[in-house]
C-alpha cells in the first residue's frame, strides 16, 4: 500500500469515527447535543431574520462601511481588476476578500451565502469550545458549561449572520490555533509548531491586528518546561510558519509601494483615534479637528502607504502635544471594552430596532454622554443594559474562577496564554473605538475559561444541597 493510499485509508477511518460521534452525540453527551440544538435553531431564526436576499437589506444595512469596500475588493478580483487600481483596498489585508470571492464565484455573487457560512462557523465554535475546556480542566461538565456560555453570546452570532466583516472568520481561524495550541502542549513535533505558526498567519491575512501577537505564544513556550535550545527551536519554527503565508503580501506591497509591511490599517487607526482626542482637548466636533491636523484624502498622496505613514507622525505629534487627552481616550476604550455589553447587538442588529441619532458628527459621544444616554433610555431598550451587565458580571466571576483553578493546579503557563492573549485583544483594540466587535475574538476564550469557573459554582450549589439534605435529617 502506498503512502497516498495509507492517508486517504487513514482520513477515511477519521472520518468514519467522527460521524459514529455526531451520531451518538446525543447518547454520550447530552448535554452539548441539546445545546448545539439551541444554537442551530436560533441562529437560523436570526440569520432569517436578518433577510440577507432582499436588496434593501443588502444596499442599506450590509454594503455599507467595511462590508462595502470588501464587496467590491472581492468584485474586482472576479472581474480581474488590480490591486493597484484601487489604491482605498490596502488598509484592508486580503484574507477576508479572498475568502468573499471564492464563495462569490461558487454563488453568482450571492452575499446570503457569504452570511450563511458565516453563521455555519459561528455554530461550529461551540463543540470547539466544548473540546478545548474539557481538555484544559479534564472535565466533561466545564466543556458543556463552556459551551453554554458561548451558544448565549449574541455579538459573535448578531455580526457572523449580518454582516460582512472579518471577525467571524479571524476567530475561527483563532480558535483552531488555540485548538492546536491546547493539543501541542506537551510534544515537540516541528511540523505541529510549523502548522502552528500557518495557522497564525492565516488569521494574520484576515486581521493586521494579530500581526504582533506571535510574541504571547512565544512568551508561553520559553516558560514552559522543556530544553532552551528545544525551545528556541519550536519558537523559530513557528515564527517561520508565519511569515511563510503573511511575506508573500509583504513583498508585494514592498514592490508595489516601497514599503515592506501588511497593510495601511495601523497609521490610518492611529490617525483616527488622534482626531478624537485633540476634537476631545479642543471642543470641537472630528472634523474639525481632523482638518486641524492637516487631514489629507488619500488622492492627494498617489502612495496609500506613504500617506499612512503621514498620518501616523501627524498622529504620534498630536499625543506627544495632548498626552493627557489621547490617554483618556485609550483607557475610555478598554474601559468599554470590558463593560460593553451586548444590548446593542440584541437591539440593533438581532432585533432591528433603529439605532440612536447621536448629535456629535461620525457617531462620536464622549464616555459621560453615553453613560447617561444608557441610564436615560433603559425603558426604551427594555432595561436590557442592568439584566446584560448582570449577566456580564457573572461571567467575569465565572471567568476569574476559571484562571483560579488554572493556578491551583498549576497549569500556570496555560493561565499566563490566556491572560496575554485577553490583554492583547483589550491593548491592541483599544483605541479603535467602542463597536462590541472588538470583543469577538476573545469570547470564545472567556467561554472557556467560563466552563471552568461555572463547574466550580455548580460543585458548591451541589454540596450545599447535600448540606441542607443532611442537616433536614439531623433535625428530623
Amino acid at each position: 500500500m502506498t503512502t497516498l493510499e495509507q492517508l486517504i485509508l487513514g482520513a477515511a477511518h477519521k472520518a468514519t469515527d467522527y460521524l459514529d460521534v455526531v451520531k451518538n452525540l446525543r447518547r454520550t453527551h447530552p448535554g452539548l447535543f441539546w445545546i448545539l440544538v439551541f444554537t442551530v435553531l436560533t441562529r437560523i431564526a436570526i440569520y432569517a431574520g436578518g433577510r440577507p436576499w432582499d436588496n434593501g437589506v443588502i444596499n442599506d444595512t450590509i454594503l455599507i462601511g467595511d462590508g462595502a469596500q470588501y464587496h467590491e475588493i472581492a468584485i474586482g478580483f472576479l472581474n480581474g481588476i488590480s490591486l493597484s487600481e484601487s489604491n482605498w483596498a490596502t488598509d484592508r489585508t486580503l484574507g477576508y476578500p479572498y475568502f468573499v470571492t471564492a464563495i462569490y464565484a461558487i454563488s453568482n455573487s450571492s452575499i446570503w451565502l457569504v452570511l450563511a457560512i458565516q453563521t455555519i462557523l459561528n455554530i461550529l465554535m461551540v463543540p470547539m469550545v466544548f473540546w478545548a475546556a474539557m481538555r484544559i480542566f479534564n472535565s466533561h461538565r466545564a466543556g458543556t458549561l463552556a459551551a453554554l456560555t458561548f451558544s448565549f453570546s449574541a455579538i459573535s452570532v448578531a455580526w457572523a449572520s449580518r454582516y460582512l466583516y472579518t471577525e467571524t472568520l479571524f476567530t475561527f481561524f483563532l480558535l483552531i490555533f488555540l485548538l492546536v495550541f491546547i493539543q501541542l502542549w506537551g510534544r515537540d513535533s516541528i511540523r505541529w509548531f510549523l502548522l502552528l505558526g500557518i495557522l497564525l498567519g492565516l488569521a494574520t491575512i484576515v486581521r493586521s491586528v494579530l500581526q504582533y501577537f506571535a510574541f504571547v505564544p512565544i512568551l508561553v513556550i520559553l516558560f514552559q518546561d522543556r530544553m532552551v535550545r528545544r525551545k528556541l527551536v519550536l519558537a523559530g519554527v513557528m515564527i517561520l510558519g508565519l511569515i511563510l503565508i503573511i511575506a508573500p503580501f509583504q513583498i508585494r506591497n514592498l514592490k508595489e509601494y516601497g514599503h515592506y509591511s501588511l497593510s495601511t490599517i495601523s497609521g490610518n487607526v492611529m490617525f483616527q483615534s488622534t482626531v478624537k482626542a485633540k476634537a476631545r482637548a479642543d471642543g470641537t466636533d472630528f472634523y474639525t479637528a481632523r482638518d486641524d491636523m492637516g487631514f489629507q484624502e488619500w488622492k492627494d498622496t498617489p502612495n496609500p502607504f506613504d500617506l499612512s505613514e503621514i498620518n501616523k507622525s501627524r498622529g504620534l505629534s498630536s499625543v506627544k502635544e495632548n498626552p493627557a487627552d489621547f490617554v483618556i481616550l485609550y483607557v475610555q476604550g478598554v474601559i468599554s471594552f470590558l463593560i460593553g455589553t451586548e444590548k446593542s447587538s440584541y437591539l440593533y442588529v438581532i432585533f432591528n430596532q433603529d439605532p440612536p441619532v447621536l448629535e456629535a458628527p461620525y457617531n462620536f459621544e464622549t464616555f459621560s454622554e453615553r453613560i447617561t444616554r444608557n441610564i436615560r433610555d433603559v425603558q426604551k431598550e427594555y432595561f436590557l443594559t442592568p439584566v446584560l451587565i448582570v449577566k456580564l458580571l457573572i461571567e467575569y466571576a465565572a471567568i476569574t474562577l476559571g484562571l483560579l483553578i488554572l493556578l491551583r493546579r498549576r497549569h500556570k503557563t496555560m493561565a499566563l496564554f490566556f491572560v496575554l492573549t485577553i490583554v492583547y485583544f483589550i491593548l491592541a483594540t483599544g483605541f479603535m473605538g467602542r463597536a462590541p466587535r472588538y470583543k469577538i475574538p476573545v469570547l470564545p476564550l472567556y467561554a472557556i475559561l467560563a466552563g471552568g469557573g461555572f463547574t466550580l459554582i455548580w460543585s458548591y450549589l451541589q454540596s450545599w444541597k447535600v448540606f441542607d439534605r443532611s442537616s433536614l435529617r439531623l433535625t428530623r
